[in-house]
């Protein structure tokens, strides 16, 4: 995609659904860029097969574009600086015996230099990949010990451990070299399994011709294998779909989430058995016209959050916790993760915690005791979050000024990296990177 039609496409969403987070438009604007993204009619004019494309993701887009305007409405009305502690309901947020690891305070970064190393950590080895600060086509990866730091030559979603990337067509190793091939239907790209050797999906997808009512159907698949329905679990419409959130074939559940898109708000939750399809535990959650749920979960479906936005006249952000069987552990103010979609740690023992006015007050907790354990420098957001593959793992933290929302540019802007342990020693990354 040329420079010029990218300012054109930017121009689009900033005029019609607003500035999506979470680095949305880097997204969508990639995906159109892709051959296999582009209409088989050569004879169309391109900008317009560009343009029926971008109004097949508007709805996606406008529901996220339309979440940021409600919480950012409900900043508008607020009136007091909601701490980062939980409610009577739920455990207190102890202070710790120790004061928790603080990290030093932010100084200014130097322009983003491009990584020019190769990346030579062998397979085995775990690794962080992201997006090169200064050159937005490449991928650059660092081991979790903050060593190593080097470009990548693959391309695509990875898999946990970075080993494995999720393209439209296949699936390469850290090489580019293609593993298998993979056949995606529908505007969402499957996911990744913890184990990372299999993938994820929930079809049919929200969209245009999809009639109302129709059965959403979970499935998993070994890679280059056939896909096999774990079982069916809501509907889809043309604004309404269910969604992943979290895939573990190494704990045997899933969690699913049945949303609205033009209206963006969860309207069921449920956990599953992925070897059988048994629903492990569920939610509802009526509409009430004032609340925005937002879900993120453990990597295997043990730890679930479910955040509520509120606005007017009490305005605030606000997350429950549940644990394996359903049962509440703790409701805290705060949002778990920010607007990055991931909180956990991988044993889901830790959880991000994003408060305050505007989410610069960013904490990592215990989520039953509610110790905190790492405190971010002040005034920063969560940009990005990655989780090492490993029980007691660390989380890796990307924080800047402006959170996960894209900049004027389309692109999330880059971030430092701070890679945080279980007793709260972190550790920050030489070289800042561009959020996932």
């Amino acid at each position: 995609m040329d420079d010029r039609l990218r300012q054109e496409l930017i121009a689009y969403f900033d005029q019609e659904v607003g500035r999506p987070p979470a680095g949305i438009r880097d997204r969508v604007l990639h995906r159109l860029a892709e051959p296999s993204a582009v209409d088989g009619d050569l004879g169309t004019n391109r900008r317009v097969r560009l343009m029926r494309q971008l109004a097949g993701a508007a709805a996606f887009v406008v529901a996220i574009a339309a979440f940021a305007s409600l919480v950012f409405f409900t900043r508008l009305h607020h009136t007091t600086t909601v701490p980062a502690g939980p409610h009577a309901t739920a455990p207190p947020i102890n202070e710790p015996t120790a004061q928790p690891t603080a990290a030093p305070a932010p100084t200014p970064a130097p322009s983003p230099t491009r990584v020019s190393a190769p990346f030579s950590a062998p397979d085995s080895v775990p690794a962080i990949v992201f997006g090169d600060p200064a050159d937005r086509t490449q991928k650059d990866a660092v081991t979790w010990d903050g060593s190593g730091l080097g470009r990548l030559p693959a391309d695509g979603a990875p898999n946990p451990t970075g080993t494995l990337f999720l393209t439209t067509t296949s699936v390469k190793d850290r090489q580019g070299r293609t593993v298998a091939n993979v056949a995606v239907t529908g505007k969402k790209p499957p996911s990744w399994s913890d184990d990372g050797r299999m993938l994820c999906r929930t079809t049919p997808d929200a969209g245009l011709g999809v009639a109302s009512g129709t059965p959403v159907s979970l499935q998993v698949s070994a890679l280059g294998g056939a896909w096999r329905t774990v079982g069916q679990y809501g509907t889809a419409s043309e604004n309404s779909g269910v969604d992943i959130a979290a895939c573990s074939t190494l704990n045997d559940r899933a969690v699913l989430v049945g949303r609205m898109y033009q209206s963006p708000s969860v309207r069921q939750l449920w956990v599953v058995q992925l070897s059988t399809g048994q629903v492990v535990w569920s939610r509802s959650f009526p509409s009430d016209g004032a609340t925005v749920i937002d879900v993120s979960t453990s990597r295997d479906g043990t730890s679930v959050a479910v955040g509520r936005a509120t606005c007017c006249p009490n305005s605030g952000f606000t997350t429950t916790v549940y644990g394996p069987g359903g049962g509440q552990v703790g409701t805290f103010d705060g949002h778990a993760g920010g607007y990055a979609g991931t909180a956990f740690s991988w044993d889901g023992s830790r959880m991000i915690l994003a408060a305050g006015a505007n989410e610069t007050e960013v904490n990592v907790i215990d989520v039953h005791t509610g110790t905190a354990v790492w405190r971010a420098p002040a005034g920063l957001k969560v940009a990005g979050v990655v989780v090492e593959p490993v029980a007691g793992g660390r989380l890796g933290i990307a924080l800047n000024s402006t959170g996960a929302f894209a900049g004027p540019d389309g692109y999330v802007p880059a971030a430092d990296l701070y890679l945080v342990d279980a007793a709260g020693q972190a550790r920050k990354v030489d070289s800042q990177i561009r959020p996932w």
